[in-house]
Parts: structure tokens; C-alpha cells; sequence
């Protein structure tokens, strides 16, 4: 078992014995948010500048009150032009996935903790300027 598989199992352990009613009940209880943005007609320069992705994925988590669990993580697509980008946090994940050929940027920031999705999305507008914006933003509890 590896550190991660160690400490995934021990955390879901702790929040089992700390809640009332086991972990059922505690995850029952867990506010979920969910921002998607998908932003059309970007740069394509920009989207496909690992520096620009690295450095956003490195300070974003800081920025929206979250906790890094992880350093950012991106590949490169070779069927897709474009880059793939990740940072674990402590309450869930951020994700970029760029196109390059279609001009493309897909965002999905997920949390049990809150956050502004509009800082989010003022913030990615202004590096990526897109021509068009999709936004979803879904609170769940």
C-alpha cells in the first residue's frame, strides 16, 4: 500500500469513528460545489503554454482559500493539441483541459468547501480571453 492508499484509508477511517452515525451520515452532510467553465475563440498561444497553465494551477488554489495537496500536474495531448492540467486539493481537485485547435478551454473546479466561482472566472477571463463563456456553477448538499 502506498502513501497515498495509507492515508486515504486512514483519513475516510478518522471521519467514520469522528462522525455520529458513521460515514454515510458524515458524506450526507458534505456541501458539494461545482464551477464548469467552458470558454470558446481563446488564444491559441496561450493555450498551449505549459508556463501559463503551471503558474495558474500553482497559485489558484491559494487564491480561492484551498489548500494544495499536490504540485500541478500537465501533459500534452498528441490527438488533441492542447494540455491537460491538474492539482489535487484537500477538498477535492481543479482541472484545465486546453484545445488548441478548436481554441478551447475547459475548467472544472470542484469542492466540499466553499469558494467564489466569480473570482475564478474573472481571473481565467482575463489570461484566456474568450470570445464566449459557458458557465455552470451547482451547490449541492
Amino acid at each position: 500500500m502506498n502513501f497515498f492508499q495509507k492515508n486515504t484509508i486512514m483519513s475516510i477511517e478518522k471521519l467514520a469513528l469522528t462522525k455520529e452515525g458513521g460515514i454515510r451520515e458524515a458524506m450526507e452532510k458534505v456541501k458539494r460545489y461545482h464551477l464548469t467553465l467552458d470558454f470558446h475563440g481563446c488564444n491559441e498561444n496561450t493555450l498551449a503554454d505549459m508556463d501559463i497553465f503551471y503558474d495558474l494551477l500553482n497559485k489558484l488554489p491559494g487564491e480561492i482559500g484551498m489548500k494544495k495537496l499536490t504540485m500541478p500536474y500537465l501533459m500534452k495531448g498528441n490527438y488533441y493539441p492542447g494540455i491537460t492540467g491538474f492539482v489535487v486539493i484537500e477538498t477535492s481537485h481543479i482541472s484545465l483541459h486546453s484545445f488548441t485547435e478548436t481554441k478551447q478551454l475547459l475548467i472544472d473546479v470542484f469542492s466540499c468547501q466553499p469558494y467564489d466561482p466569480e473570482k475564478i472566472e474573472k481571473e481565467l477571463t482575463a489570461i484566456f480571453k474568450p470570445e464566449k463563456v459557458i458557465k455552470n456553477f451547482l451547490k449541492s448538499s
